[in-house]
């Protein structure tokens, strides 16, 4: 976000005094983000977050989002197409040239994103912007596992990336706790798929309805946090 918002005069949140911050000071000052998608999956874009903010969001990725990664651009571009049926009536010659006009953006890629050094990790900077976005990065790591699942369970995929030393038993104890927040009986995109959910009939997208469903729950759970403190 540093480097795009220091440059992006076509965004509203365009930073004129990031130009001269080093990502260090960005790193430390009032406007580096704060654990920016978890607030966004539960609707809460200010006070603290806690971990049970976390969990509800965990849950929102594996029961509302069909999760797609940056870093596998194509293959996520791919399931997109396929999840939702886009161009599925769409003639052959014209499919040809959507398969090759997507190919072509994503090989450009975003100059946005990709016209920059990376910071060092365990860097001072580095740490400073993990403190921040600590729920961020648990959830991104765990988006990565429902990617993966997801391209087993939905799209058949098969050894498409190798599941981490322990992973079952690491995604059944987070699963647990996912179950834990907000009450049960939701499906997840695999099981709405196989129950024919897709072909594009039906949007898996969070609503404004979701969002707020969500934080309801968010605060039951911490209603329920704070007397068990109380106790």
């Amino acid at each position: 976000m540093y480097y795009y918002l220091a440059k992006a005069t076509w965004d509203p949140q365009y930073n004129p005094q990031l130009t001269q911050m080093s990502v260090e000071d960005y790193a430390k000052s009032k406007y580096i983000e704060n654990n920016w998608l978890t607030r966004f999956l539960v609707s809460k874009p200010g006070g603290t977050l806690n971990h049970s903010d976390m969990l509800m969001a965990k849950k929102v990725i594996k029961f509302k989002c069909l999760v797609g990664l940056y870093d596998d651009i194509e293959t996520s571009m791919a399931r997109f197409h396929r999840y939702f049926g886009w161009n599925a009536k769409e003639a052959p010659a014209t499919k040809s040239r959507i398969k090759q006009c997507t190919s072509e953006k994503i090989t450009q890629g975003d100059k946005n994103i990709l016209e920059h050094p990376t910071v060092r990790q365990n860097s001072v900077a580095w740490n400073a912007i993990v403190h921040q976005n600590r729920f961020d990065m648990e959830l991104y790591e765990y988006a990565k596992k429902i990617y993966r699942i997801q391209g087993e369970q939905i799209f058949d995929v098969v050894g498409h990336e190798p599941p981490p030393r322990d992973g079952s038993k690491i995604m059944e104890e987070e699963d647990e706790q996912v179950a834990e927040v907000g009450g049960g009986g939701s499906k997840s995109m695999a099981e709405e798929y196989e129950d024919g959910g897709s072909t594009g009939s039906k949007s898996m997208t969070l609503t404004m309805e979701d969002a707020a469903e969500v934080e309801d729950n968010a605060d039951d759970e911490q209603d329920t946090l704070r007397t068990m403190d109380g106790a």
